[in-house]
């Protein structure tokens, strides 16, 4: 090859890096013109979003410093109305196993005093019983014995025969 052809050939190829590189800086100038378009077109979205959502953080910012003091307030009297209720709990319990002893202590009263009551109505009537019964087995003694006198003295005047009577036969009627 010549130095002529070569010389050309480096040309060639010297004009097609050349072009590829300015296509190439075409390419980027449209790349970076796009994205700048792009970030333009985001930037107007995150202002639009900014300007909505900014007052409702406020609002919430707000709202959150009013509700804090009221909602600290509200778990205090939540607390407080708990341990009173454990605290009337526990003396419910208590209340309640001093009033169970106390009808314990009381049914076994009754039950000591309804047992005496019974034993002594027992002991009462089997003192009447004997002391009713003795003399009235003595009085059935005593009219048993009456009893067996009469019938002693029916039996010997029946055993004598009929009574005869004293005086003539005209008395009969």
């Amino acid at each position: 090859m010549s130095s002529s052809s070569f010389e050309l050939f480096v040309i060639v190829v010297l004009v097609i890096v050349v072009a590829a590189m300015v296509a190439q800086l075409f390419v980027m100038l449209m790349l970076f013109f796009g994205f700048a378009k792009v970030a333009k077109g985001l930037k107007e979205e995150i202002a639009d979003i900014h300007s909505s959502v900014m007052p409702i953080i406020f609002d919430l910012r707000k709202l959150v410093g009013k509700t804090s003091p009221k909602l600290e307030s509200a778990v205090g009297d939540v607390a407080y109305f708990t341990q009173s209720l454990r605290n009337q709990a526990h003396e419910l319990e208590q209340t309640s196993s001093e009033v169970a002893e106390r009808v314990r202590r009381l049914s076994a009263r009754v039950d000591d005093m309804s047992s005496r009551l019974l034993n002594t109505v027992d002991q009462a009537g089997a003192t009447v019983s004997e002391t009713v019964s003795k003399p009235l087995r003595q009085f059935a003694g005593v009219v048993a014995s009456a009893k067996a006198i009469v019938d002693s003295f029916r039996n010997s005047t029946a055993a004598q025969g009929p009574p005869r009577p004293r005086g003539g036969s005209d008395m009969f009627v």
